[in-house]
């Protein structure tokens, strides 16, 4: 069994598909499956599941930072591989019998690739299309792409003579009616403050707290909150130049947040989220995030 986190972007979907490859006979576990999820499977001409086997002798998660995002319960395999690019806890990773985890990555997309690659297994235009989206996805359409990326898309777009506009339309999606609408109500919600010329907002919705936070980022925000108090979900986004001065949604914020909450956190530095279960924590949790984040943007000031 091969498993995603809950509504996989491209960089997990690409992962579970190509490792795959490895192990033909394996089912990809979608825990959630949306629209990019559908599609991909669909150019590849795959299928996954969305309910799981009770037990597995192998379970291999990709791209999942955290237990918040693991939808399999582990005591039901038998050996348990995490393969990831998120830094992840010690303590999440004493709960696997091995681990290739990767930081200095972009994404999994690119460990996979050289798992296939050092193995032997052939890689066809498709798949490698794939991989080549899914690093593009989680390098925030390269802007914050590491010189690896650079080299792995070189080589799969030079090997497979592929037309680069196909990657990006792999991963480009219209926005249903009901995520427009959440997005406009982030904006109307939004609070925003300031710090000498740099903008943190925070935003409350029911659903699509990533679109939502992606929004108000979008808009100008240098750093961006969305949380529901409904799905016990906030969401973080920031701009890539603060990826570059060292800011870290995914191990900074999220995991203080998360824990406020009653629950956890992780992601990627540019995009990551948290979950809980102390509803009175909420709003704290959002002040929290909120609080981490001009405390950085003071450092950048001074």
């Amino acid at each position: 069994m091969i498993t995603t986190h809950p509504l996989p972007d491209a960089d997990a979907m690409a992962s579970a598909f190509a490792l795959k490859r490895l192990y033909p006979k394996a089912q990809v576990f979608v825990p959630d499956e949306n629209d990019q999820s559908r599609k991909i499977a669909g150019y590849l001409g795959e299928k996954y599941v969305t309910t799981p086997d009770d037990k597995t002798d192998l379970l291999i998660a990709v791209d999942i930072g955290g237990p918040e995002l693991m939808r399999f319960p582990l005591e039901r395999a038998e050996r348990r591989m995490l393969i990831d690019h998120h830094q992840a806890k010690h303590a999440f990773l004493e709960k696997f019998d091995g681990y290739y985890v990767d930081t200095n990555v972009n994404s999994t997309s690119e460990i996979a690739y050289k798992i296939l690659k050092e193995n032997g297994v052939r890689i066809d235009k498709r798949l490698a299309t794939l991989l080549c989206a899914g690093i593009y996805s989680d390098s925030i359409s390269l802007r914050i792409a590491k010189p690896n990326a650079f080299r792995v898309i070189a080589e799969l777009t030079g090997e497979h003579n592929i037309n680069f506009s196909d990657v990006v339309e792999l991963i480009t999606f219209g926005r249903d009616v009901s995520e427009k609408i959440a997005r406009f109500k982030a904006c109307q919600r939004a609070r925003v403050e300031r710090v000498g010329d740099y903008i943190v907002a925070t935003t409350t919705v029911s659903s699509f707290t990533s679109s939502a936070a992606q929004a108000l980022r979008d808009l100008g925000a240098d750093i961006s909150f969305a949380g529901s108090k409904r799905d016990m979900d906030i969401k973080g986004a920031c701009k890539p130049w603060l990826v570059e001065r060292g800011f870290n949604l995914g191990r900074d914020v999220m995991p203080l947040v998360g824990k406020t909450m009653g629950g956890d956190g992780g992601g990627h530095p540019g995009m990551a989220g948290a979950r809980g279960t102390d509803e009175t924590k909420f709003v704290p949790a959002m002040l929290e995030a909120a609080k981490l984040a001009k405390q950085f943007l003071e450092s950048v000031k001074k």
